[in-house]
């Protein structure tokens, strides 16, 4: 019994963000980090994509434009659709306000077509912290409905599902009807979430611009040959260059301006990194840190022995809010741990979110949903 509950998890945990594994305690409601520019722009296009389903027959995923649905009235009392998906047993809705999609919460409606024992759903729900679903929780259920990136026919990545489970309860059973996880055959969608981030390597990576990838070259390379000077990676393993810099990130803030996300050590718990503003001058690289501040200590994080310059964690960088986000889960389900948000202010990082989750439950939340400490 103890097996089958543990694969149970598993599968739960891989529905919502993988199997992962514990990390140490060494963390708020924020606006969502809405996707670029140039994506939301994209013309809206309708394509297919192969999916499989529950009963392991091959369907497809059909994806296009919101404009599709006509007269349809179901957000008219809280605002405009969204969103709108549909699965075999599902019709669900995320509503809020087209002018805008910068707002920190929606409105989440899924109803059951035609079968009674099935639950419908209707509340808030928010942008997920890694923004490629939406999630909320309402009464004694959690909800999730995934937005498709470009890489769900991979067999890497899960395909877009609805998941409506029980959170609140203490046993975990095999009841079917305890847990709804159906498969995607319609999305449609205004431009904003027509596409899912894309993410490349493991999932501890953020999304990276491969066009920068001779320059991020060039910047570790700086880094590591001064590494001694400039404190690089102070509790570094010895890896291949090769290695640290596929498990690297460099966004480009600006002109002649870049943050630069470097590995340092991969753990089988978890993982470490230096975060560096980089300026390109005419007499070279202007290099500072980015650290940890040290008020989060206040929440119970320990700031390293090396001033902070090593922050532990699952971390996210959006270069058009110049927010940085780091979760730290404490068990392999994400059910407890903390999520901090920072913001790059006079360059240096300033807290400006801290969500903390100790939960008793079996389940998993997105981290967005961890209740809010700070501000």
């Amino acid at each position: 019994m103890k097996l089958v509950t543990s694969v149970f998890l598993c599968i739960i945990s891989i529905v919502f963000t993988g199997c992962t594994t514990n990390a140490p305690l060494t963390g708020t409601n924020k606006s969502p980090i809405l996707p670029s520019k140039s994506q939301a722009d994209q013309t809206p296009t309708t394509h297919i994509t192969k999916a499989e389903t529950d009963t392991d027959k091959t369907k497809t995923l059909k994806i296009g434009n919101i404009s599709e649905l006509k007269d349809d009235k179901t957000c008219d009392d809280v605002g405009d659709i969204l969103v709108y998906a549909e699965t075999r047993s599902y019709w669900v809705y995320i509503c809020g306000n087209k002018q805008d999609t910068s707002q920190s919460s929606y409105f989440f409606k899924a109803k059951s077509k035609n079968d009674k024992d099935k639950p419908s759903i209707m509340g808030k729900a928010s942008l997920g912290w890694r923004q490629t679903s939406f999630v909320g929780i309402k009464d004694n259920y959690t909800y999730s409905i995934d937005i498709p990136s470009v890489r769900t026919n991979s067999g890497s990545y899960k395909l877009p599902s609805l998941d409506i489970y029980p959170s609140n309860v203490k046993e975990i059973t095999l009841n079917p009807e305890d847990v709804q996880h159906e498969l995607l055959t319609k999305y449609l969608s205004t431009a904003p979430y027509r596409q899912a981030r894309k993410f490349y390597g493991q999932w501890w990576s953020s999304e990276s611009d491969p066009l920068l990838d001779p320059k991020k070259k060039k910047f570790i390379k700086h880094l590591m040959d001064n590494r001694e000077n400039l404190q690089v990676c102070e509790n570094r393993n010895r890896e291949p260059s090769e290695r640290r810099e596929e498990g690297s990130v460099l966004y480009k803030l600006e002109n002649g301006k870049y943050v630069l996300q470097l590995r340092c050590n991969v753990y089988l718990k978890y993982n470490s990194f230096n975060f560096f503003l980089i300026s390109e001058q005419a007499n070279g690289l202007e290099v500072k840190f980015l650290t940890q501040p040290k008020d989060v200590a206040k929440f119970g994080v320990s700031v390293d022995e090396y001033e902070g310059r090593i922050i532990v964690g699952r971390p996210l960088f959006d270069p058009l809010t110049r927010n940085l986000s780091i979760h730290v889960p404490f068990s392999g389900l994400s059910k407890n741990g903390y999520l901090s948000t920072f913001t790059i202010s006079n360059e240096q990082l300033e807290l400006i979110e801290f969500r903390y989750a100790d939960r008793d439950d079996n389940f998993y939340i997105d981290p967005i949903l961890y209740p809010i400490l700070y501000p």
